[in-house]
């Protein structure tokens, strides 16, 4: 794995399986930022970090989780729902984020691996 994130411009010779932990990881940052840009629009609190998790199955299906009660303690859960090409680098995904219950972010199709 190293070898193969150390070799940006050698992405191409990278297995499938790399490729997509790459992509999990970038789907990861991305639900992140997205929790965090909901919680600064509402002056909340971000500095305890949230329980998250991304996968992309081998059949390019994109789900992430984020869940926690930041230092603001009030109630997050945020997730991506949708599909990623990791050869050509690109994911979609529907993106909610509840806060106390509340959704504050509905977006049906945001581009998920990048941040907000």
């Amino acid at each position: 794995m190293a070898a193969c994130a150390l070799a940006a411009l050698a992405f191409t010779s990278c297995s499938a399986a790399q490729r997509r932990e790459l992509g999990e990881q970038d789907v990861h940052d991305s639900l992140m930022s997205h929790v965090n840009q909901a919680l600064n629009d509402r002056s909340l609190g971000t500095s305890d970090p949230l329980d998250c998790t991304a996968t992309i199955t081998i059949d390019s299906h994109v789900s992430a989780s984020c869940v926690g009660a930041p230092s603001s303690g009030h109630a997050v859960a945020a997730s991506f729902t949708g599909t990623a090409d990791v050869n050509a680098a690109t994911c979609r995904a529907a993106l909610t984020v509840d806060i106390d219950g509340e959704r504050v972010v509905d977006d049906p199709s945001v581009q998920c691996f990048a941040t907000a």
